[in-house]
């Protein structure tokens, strides 16, 4: 049967899929056929389409143009590196900067966090023409207490296996002194970039020191979960904290659970500060001087700061007994200008009325050959063997940029999608016995509700 197509595509697993598979449910559930895939498969979607949506994660710059010739595709994209942890002194030359070379008459629908980047972008000569809507991220709706069920599972295991424990989270990328070089070169000469690189590995240091001091000071009973940023090398880690044995670090999977089953959070400018104080779980930020272009954003400004290890300890233990409060009302009222859809109408809800309402021509199903599969397999390992290469001829020097196995160390896969999108369903009362879940490639999920 012919039904309205679009395209989701996923970057980074850990970040991306549920949220991905949040926003896919609602759309089946309007009729649509979506695709949930990588970059790696697209190609085969030339020519085989001559109407439907292409959602990216961000402005696809490079391909952009010829996806919509060979595709019939609408664009549209909601960019998850413009979100609460860039400094309000800095949003509108980070959005600026973002988009620099966004080229023109080719998006058609953007969606924003929040209120303030949609003001900016409207304001830009990029976005002339572009539809901008502060709808507020699916990411987001996934921090509410309805969506907790999602990881419970997850959170048991994760309890079982490691007990009580503060989780900290790590978000510097700056790990060392040759990484901050290469950063300030990068720089060129941009003092107020090169100002946060700076004030970020002085800020890991830090971060270094309390987990040294905490892991000395906990009871026994008690454990800490080190979670690196995506960007940042586990093996430097390791080499950091090799000889402290109740600390754990753990890059694996979805932060969520973690977040979940930690005591309290312990971090530095995150996004997960955000997520956690949804969850009514509180942070803590340790030795942060107050900076404008660098700690006035929202992330910094819901933490609580000390500048102590009997600070922070104190702080641990007031919260490792905590009875549910009320921080989340807190955190809504801090930051309802800045982020939509806290409460209220899902942020997904309201991207799928945008989505419906685009003119679209049905399409049939997508099937390929066995040649074509074939190619697809290929292009993965061929780019599998060049992030190797890469990774060779960069052997001993610092880097920061994530290799696609780093990205999704397990591709995305139909059971992977299937089990996700059951457990949405069952938490939303939808029925899943008329959803349909195929695998057209590798890594290029078809999901859609079939007709009763």
């Amino acid at each position: 049967m012919n039904k309205k197509v679009i395209i989701l595509t996923i970057e980074i697993t850990s970040r991306e899929l549920e949220s991905k598979c949040l926003l896919a449910l609602s759309l089946i559930n309007k009729g649509f056929r979506v695709y949930i895939c990588t970059v790696n498969p697209l190609f085969t979607l030339k020519n085989r389409l001559t109407s439907c949506i292409f959602f990216h994660k961000s402005a696809y710059n490079k391909k952009a143009s010829m996806y919509k010739k060979k595709c019939g595709a609408i664009f549209a994209f909601l960019d998850e590196e413009l979100g609460v942890a860039i400094p309000r002194s800095k949003l509108i030359q980070a959005t600026e900067a973002r988009f620099l070379d966004m080229p023109k008459n080719v998006y058609d629908h953007v969606f924003t966090i929040g209120e303030g980047y949609k003001n900016i972008q409207e304001h830009l000569s990029q976005f002339e023409g572009v539809k901008v809507h502060a709808t507020g991220w699916p990411r987001i709706d996934l921090w509410r207490e309805d969506f907790i069920k999602l990881n419970e599972y997850e959170v048991k295991k994760i309890r079982k296996k490691y007990g009580s424990y503060y989780l900290m989270i790590s978000s510097f990328n700056v790990m060392t002194q040759d990484i901050l070089n290469q950063r300030r070169k990068e720089c060129k000469g941009n003092q107020s970039q090169i100002d946060i690189e700076i004030a970020r590995f002085e800020a890991f240091k830090n971060f270094v020191e309390l987990a040294k001091l905490l892991s000395k000071s906990i009871d026994k009973n008690e454990k800490i979960i080190l979670r690196p940023h995506p960007s940042e090398s586990l093996e430097e880690w390791e080499k950091i904290l090799f000889n402290l044995e109740n600390i754990s670090i753990v890059k694996e999977g979805s932060v969520a659970p973690w977040i979940l089953g930690a005591d309290a959070v312990i971090q530095y400018g995150s996004t997960v500060g955000l997520q956690a104080a949804l969850n009514n779980i509180p942070s803590i930020q340790y030795k942060v001087e107050e900076k404008t272009g660098i700690t006035d954003t929202p992330v910094f400004e819901l933490s609580e700061h000390t500048d102590s290890i009997s600070g922070v300890l104190a702080f641990l233990k007031k919260y490792k007994a905590r009875k549910k409060d009320t921080l989340r009302k807190k955190i809504i009222d801090l930051i309802k200008n800045d982020v939509s859809s806290l409460d209220g109408e899902l942020a997904t809800k309201k991207i799928v009325k945008i989505l419906d309402g685009v003119e679209l021509v049905k399409q049939s199903k997508i099937k390929l050959n066995d040649f074509d599969k074939l190619k697809v397999r290929l292009f993965y390992f061929i780019r599998l063997g060049f992030d190797f290469y890469k990774k060779i001829i960069r052997l001993g020097k610092p880097t920061f940029i994530m290799s696609m196995k780093e990205k999704r160390p397990n591709g995305i896969s139909k059971k992977e999608i299937e089990i996700i999108i059951r457990k949405l369903a069952d938490i939303q009362s939808i029925g899943v016995e008329q959803i349909t879940f195929e695998e057209v490639a590798f890594e290029l999920i078809s999901i859609e509700m079939n007709e009763k």
